[in-house]
């Protein structure tokens, strides 16, 4: 029934691939050629058929052909799936491969998340050839962003010694002191230059021109994460603050936030605005990464302590969150429902032990 398949449901092209005898020649040949006249597929099955289920050359080139119709802005949107999947290609040149390269020269905010995608897993030996040589060829392609590119290499590299500094010196003075030295550390020109005049990796549309020493300092947790002020270039901009977290695998918290983005996108299509805003946040690599500092806001422990008669029960206060959700947001129907929807997401990303 494949020629079915192909006239009425061609989405199931997916379903039809999955039962097909890849390790007999002859199954292989009708599969390649029944592609030949199958239907573009809408995007999301698209995407389906790069599982790495399939590994055949010409499923991929059939499934990049279907993608090649996605906007920039909705290319965006998976675009961290896609650098996931190169990992299971079998050849180096291959076409998602020249389909994310191609993107990513012709819209600088696709190229500069593609570089930090592939830059922050080369530490990974099984990915490093693959990445290193498509972050080559992307850098050989575009040479005024790699220059921009590098200089924000050089700003990370300041922020991890900086760090490191940190985690020495604090265990050895109290946080005032700590702190001092810290500023101390960020006057010496060397510093000073590599954290000025910079994109800002979370978003490059936004120029950091000079940090705020005097506004900087370090969290209480235990990898010390930096809490960084820059100046924004944006007349009236304020203060643009940065958390460098070192010792902390990011990758998870990218996943969570890209869910709550494309649920975002789920309701809106719904009609159903719920005025999410997610903050920036982007792994840099081995276990090093940047979070967009939220200005005027409150942290959950804060506010299940607040809300809390007991600080060692706090954390389990189910009603603290709806309660200061009502407080901020009187009359606003969709509060129990927005929680609900976090709590199912939180639910669904413990079960996977994301």
């Amino acid at each position: 029934m494949r020629y079915d398949i192909r006239d009425q449901y061609p989405q199931a092209l997916a379903k039809l691939l999955t039962i097909t005898k890849w390790n007999k020649h002859e199954d292989v040949a009708q599969m390649i050629s029944l592609l030949q006249t199958w239907p573009e597929l809408p995007v999301l099955n698209a995407l389906e058929l790069l599982d790495f289920s399939f590994p055949d050359r010409y499923v991929g080139s059939f499934a990049i052909n279907s993608l090649k119709k996605l906007t920039d802005h909705e290319l965006f949107q998976y675009l961290l799936q896609l650098v996931q999947v190169l990992k299971y290609e079998s050849y180096l040149d291959c076409e998602l491969t020249k389909f994310l390269l191609d993107r990513a020269l012709s819209n600088r905010k696709i190229g500069h998340f593609l570089f930090w995608h592939l830059r922050s897993e080369m530490h990974v030996p099984a990915v490093a050839l693959r990445f290193g040589l498509i972050l080559e060829a992307y850098c050989r392609g575009s040479t005024h962003h790699m220059k921009v590119l590098m200089k924000q290499g050089e700003a990370l590299s300041k922020m991890k010694a900086l760090n490191e500094f940190v985690k020495l010196s604090s265990p050895k003075a109290t946080k005032p002191q700590a702190k001092e030295m810290m500023h101390v550390c960020m006057k010496q020109e060397t510093y000073l230059e590599a954290l000025s005049h910079l994109q800002s990796p979370l978003n490059p549309s936004i120029i950091l021109t000079e940090v705020c020493v005097d506004q900087c300092t370090f969290m209480d947790s235990k990898m010390k994460p930096l809490w960084i002020v820059f100046n924004n270039e944006e007349t009236g901009g304020g203060g643009v603050g940065i958390i460098f977290k070192n010792g902390d695998d990011l990758r998870q918290d990218m996943l969570t936030l890209q869910m709550i983005q494309l649920m975002d996108v789920l309701w809106k299509q719904e009609g159903l605005d719920l005025r999410m805003t997610p903050y920036g946040c982007l792994s840099t690599g081995d276990k090093t990464g940047l979070i967009e500092v939220v200005m005027h806001s409150d942290t959950i422990a804060n506010i299940q302590l607040n809300k809390s008669n007991m600080a060692a029960t706090a954390a389990f206060n189910k009603d603290a969150l709806l309660n200061w959700l009502k407080s901020k947001n009187p009359g606003y129907v969709v509060i129990a429902f927005t929680q609900c929807c976090f709590f199912l997401l939180q639910l669904l990303l413990v079960q996977h032990g994301w």
